[in-house]
C-alpha cells in the first residue's frame, strides 16, 4: 500500500502545468450621448421698467429675465435685486414660461406687478413647476387665471397678495392643475364663471385669507375638485352656489368660513372631511363635520381685511372673538408662523386660534395699554377739522398690537361712539370735525381693559355731541344739539 502511494505522488509531481489560455479579444471604449442636464440659472431683475415689450425686454427688466430664462431652458430662477421697490406697470403681456421657474420677490408690500388689464400676468400652458413668492399681483385679466395661469402644471404660491384680478371663465386670480398656496391673501378677484379667487384640479391651502372674491356661478372663494385647507379664513366671497368653497372633496381643519353669500350653500358646497376645530357660520350642503367643529350663527368677531403686520393683508380676530384659543388644544401639526409669516407665532398663549391669524393682543388676561399719541388738549374754532385723535395699543410687554378694535366715545353722550382698528404698528386714529357749537368735551379711547382720554376745546356756542359720518367708521362729527329737547342733554 505504501509503495502504491509513493508511485501516485511521483506521477503527480512529474506532470507539467498546462499554460492558462487567456482571452485575446480586445474591447474599445465607446462614447455615448447623455441626456441634456442643464444647470439651473439665476436671472436678476434690477429695474421697474417695461420699455421694450415687443423686443423681449431690456437688460435688467422682468420681461428680459423671462425671455432669457426660456432660452436657457431647464429649471431657472428669477429674483429681484434689493432696491427694486414700487410697481412694475406692464405694457404688454409677459412671455409664457416654457420651463420650470421660481420667481422670488422682495416682499408683497415692497413690490407690485400691475398687469394693467392686458392679460394674465404669469402664464404657462406646459406641464411645468411654477413657484411665485413675495409679490403683489394686481390688474391681471385673462380668459382663465387673471393673476397666474398654470393651466397644466403645478403652481406654488407663498407670501403673496393677489388682489383685483379678473378672468372671464375660470379662476379670477389663479387657474392651475395643482396648487399649493401658503400665507397668501387672495381678495377682490372675480368676473369668472367658476372660482372667483381660485380654480384648480387640486388645492392645498395653508394660512391663506380668501376674501371678497366673486364668481358668476360656482365657488366664490375657490372651485376645486379636491381641496386640503388648513388654518385659513374664507370671508365675504359670493357665487350662485358655494359662496366660500365649492369642492367635490374638501378637507378642512382650523379654518373659518363666515360672511360668504350664495343663493344656495353660502359657505361650502361639496363633501367635507373634517379634521376638526373649524368655525362655520354659513350654510353648508356638507355632512362629515367633527364634534369639535362649530357650525354656528355666532359672530366670529373678525376685524377688517387690512395690514395687521407681515407682508400680506389679513383679517385678525378681535378682542372677545370665539376664535381665540378655540383650536386644537394639543397644538400639534401646526406651522411655526401664522398667515402673516415670520415674527408672528402660530400659537400665542395656551392654545392655537382658529383661522389664518393668531390673536396677538393680551396674553393670559394681561390688560392692554392705550396711550395718547396725538390730538389731546387741542383747541380749534367751530366748523373746522380737528387734529386726528391717535392712540397706541400695546400689550403687557410694551409690544404694539395690530388688528385691535378701539372704541372712541363721548361719555357725556350715551350711544355716541365709533370703532376703528389698530394698524400693523398698533396705531388707531379717529378723525373728528367741529361743528358750530363750542365747549369743552372729553373723548375716551378704549381697548379691552385699557383706556385713555382726550380733552377738546371748541370756542363759543352750545353743547355738542358725536355722531358717525356716513359709512366711514373712522370719521365722526361734533354736531350741535339743535333743539332744547335733544335727548343728549
Amino acid at each position: 500500500m505504501l509503495t502504491f502511494a509513493r508511485r501516485w505522488l511521483s506521477r503527480l509531481a512529474s506532470r507539467r502545468q498546462l499554460p492558462i489560455k487567456r482571452d485575446t479579444v480586445r474591447y474599445r471604449p465607446v462614447l455615448e450621448a447623455l441626456e441634456d442636464r442643464l444647470a439651473p440659472a439665476l436671472f436678476l431683475v434690477s429695474t421697474l421698467a417695461d420699455d421694450n415689450p415687443g423686443g423681449g425686454g431690456n437688460a435688467g427688466d422682468l420681461r428680459y429675465a423671462i425671455t432669457k430664462a426660456n432660452a436657457a431652458q431647464g429649471s431657472n430662477t428669477i429674483q429681484f435685486l434689493p432696491g427694486v421697490t414700487g410697481t412694475i406697470n406692464l405694457n404688454a403681456v409677459l412671455p409664457e414660461f416654457i420651463g420650470d421657474i421660481n420667481v422670488i420677490g422682495p416682499g408683497a408690500r415692497t413690490l407690485c406687478i400691475n398687469g394693467n388689464q392686458l392679460g394674465s400676468v404669469f402664464t404657462s400652458l406646459s406641464d411645468i413647476q411654477m413657484s411665485i413668492s413675495g409679490l403683489t399681483i394686481t390688474g391681471g385679466s385673462g380668459d382663465v387665471g387673471g393673476a397666474i395661469d398654470c393651466n397644466s402644471g403645478t403652481l406654488s404660491v407663498s407670501d403673496c397678495n393677489l388682489i383685483g384680478n379678473t378672468a372671464r371663465d375660470l379662476g379670477g386670480a389663479i387657474n392651475a392643475a395643482q396648487l399649493f398656496a401658503t400665507n397668501c391673501n387672495i381678495s377682490f378677484n372675480g368676473g369668472s364663471a367658476n372660482g372667483g379667487g381660485i380654480y384648480c384640479g387640486s388645492a392645498t391651502l395653508i394660512g391663506c385669507t380668501i376674501a371678497n372674491n366673486n364668481a358668476r356661478l360656482f365657488g366664490g372663494g375657490i372651485n376645486a375638485l379636491k381641496s386640503d385647507i388648513s388654518n385659513c379664513t374664507f370671508a365675504g366671497n359670493n357665487a350662485i352656489e358655494g359662496g366660500g368653497i365649492y369642492s367635490r372633496n374638501a378637507y378642512l381643519d382650523n379654518t373659518v368660513v363666515t360672511g360668504n353669500y350664495a343663493s344656495t350653500y353660502s359657505g361650502i358646497f361639496g363633501a367635507v372631511d373634517s379634521g376638526g376645530y373649524n368655525f362655520v357660520t354659513d350654510s353648508t350642503s356638507s355632512h362629515g363635520w367633527a364634534s369639535t367643529d362649530q357650525i354656528t350663527t355666532s359672530d366670529p368677531l373678525l376685524g377688517p381685511l387690512q395690514d395687521n403686520g407681515g407682508q400680506i393683508d389679513t383679517m385678525a380676530p378681535m378682542s372677545g372673538s370665539p376664535l381665540i384659543n378655540a383650536g386644537d388644544p394639543s397644538n400639534s401639526g401646526l406651522p411655526e408662523f401664522d398667515g402673516r409669516g415670520p415674527n408672528f407665532a402660530r400659537v400665542v398663549g395656551r392654545r392655537v386660534d382658529i383661522g389664518a391669524v393668531e390673536y396677538q393682543s393680551v396674553v393670559a388676561g394681561a390688560p392692554a395699554t392705550v396711550t395718547v399719541i396725538d390730538g389731546n388738549g387741542q383747541s380749534a374754532p367751530v366748523n373746522s377739522m380737528l387734529r386726528p385723535l391717535t392712540v397706541l395699543v400695546s400689550d403687557a410687554n410694551g409690544n404694539p398690537v395690530p388688528g385691535e378694535r378701539v372704541t372712541f366715545a363721548a361719555p357725556s353722550q350715551p350711544g355716541a361712539s365709533i370703532q376703528v382698528f389698530t394698524n400693523s404698528s398698533g396705531i388707531a386714529t379717529a378723525s373728528l370735525q367741529a361743528s358750530q357749537i363750542a365747549g369743552d368735551f372729553t373723548v375716551t379711547a378704549t381697548c379691552g381693559d385699557g383706556s385713555t382720554s382726550f380733552l377738546i376745546h371748541l370756542t363759543a356756542g352750545a353743547p355738542a355731541h358725536l355722531v358717525t359720518l356716513g359709512a366711514s367708521s373712522a370719521t365722526t362729527l361734533i354736531v350741535p344739539c339743535m333743539a332744547r329737547r335733544c335727548k343728549c342733554r
